[in-house]
């Protein structure tokens, strides 16, 4: 029986060696497929947050010499004096202003756009390309046509017109410049956000509409007590994303303002804050310093967010 059970035994063990073995050879695949990857991102991404992280206690200047050993060891006082900089906390208060304008709308409009989208309209197909079309078209190119749409002689001053409502230098005056960036900004991420909310559309089962329509549950209902719930996940990845997008302006306002963050710093934004403070000024360690102060705010709102869909769940 010994002699029977000593071979079987022995079989077992290699079979499970060989897997171990093949496991392991599966690993050590999967690390060298990544390595590359790995590689560059720590060049290009880790490596350069830590040196400004580093800079961000130092006070550096490009004529300081190496990042390393050039400039002046300051502790936390650029923390210090970009709290105490108004044009940094107007800066944050721009951002804070854009967001609230940004993202409610742009969740709004592109769960509309799914919601059509994934009705059995005729042509639907079409809609959805020209939906999407802002999200793969140039930023660049988008805000030099908002430039002009936005004019005095241009397209939306000329509808107003019709109206009796008077033309508005919108991009130039300091009480129209946010909404009206705001606005270019909801065109634009809409139709990528949009296709997010389509893919949990169509993730839903039809089964439960089915259901509801036998309880005699009406579209509202529906939409409020399925749709919505089902679409948390992709919702809280939608807002979180627009969330850090907005907290991140940058493109739009230095096209729109010339890099100026004008009409009277009514555009300017930190990411542009801290483009002139390294760039213009040379003051390397104090942009940095802003840089992972606005690094804090993105992290903070993001946990909230968190808190708040799972209070919901």
């Amino acid at each position: 029986m010994e002699a029977v059970l000593k071979p079987k035994s022995k079989e077992i063990g290699k079979k499970r060696s060989k897997r171990m073995t093949r496991a392991g050879r599966d690993n050590v695949e999967g690390w060298l497929f990544m390595a590359p990857t790995l590689l560059l991102s720590g060049i290009f991404l880790l490596v350069p947050i830590l040196l400004s992280f580093y800079l961000s206690f130092r006070e550096y200047s490009l004529f300081d010499g190496s990042i390393l050993t050039g400039g002046s060891f300051v502790g936390l006082s650029n923390y210090t004096e970009a709290l105490k900089d108004p044009s940094f906390i107007k800066s944050l208060k721009n951002v804070l202003y854009y967001t609230v304008m940004m993202v409610p709308a742009t969740v709004s409009l592109s769960l509309g756009l799914a919601l059509v989208a994934n009705s059995k309209l005729r042509g639907k197909t079409f809609f959805r390309i020209v939906y999407y079309l802002p999200a793969i078209t140039s930023i660049v190119a988008i805000s030099i046509i908002f430039l002009f749409i936005f004019k005095l002689d241009g397209a939306v001053n000329v509808l107003l017109g019709i109206f009796g409502v008077e033309p508005v230098s919108w991009f130039f005056n300091s009480r129209y410049a946010l909404p009206s960036i705001a606005a270019m900004g909801v065109w634009m991420a809409s139709g990528f956000y949009m296709i997010i909310f389509l893919a949990g559309l169509q993730d839903i089962p039809s089964t439960y509409y089915e259901a509801a329509k036998i309880d005699g549950a009406n579209f509202l209902q529906s939409f409020l007590y399925i749709t919505l719930p089902c679409l948390k996940g992709k919702m809280f990845f939608v807002v979180v994303s627009l969330l850090i997008g907005s907290f991140q302006l940058f493109d739009q306002v230095f096209v729109v303002s010339g890099g100026s963050g004008g009409p009277g710093e009514s555009t300017m934004t930190v990411i542009l804050k801290v483009y002139q403070t390294a760039f213009r000024d040379l003051r390397f360690g104090y942009a940095s310093s802003m840089a992972f102060l606005l690094l804090g705010v993105i992290l903070a709102v993001t946990l909230v967010q968190k808190k708040i869909f799972e209070g919901d769940e």
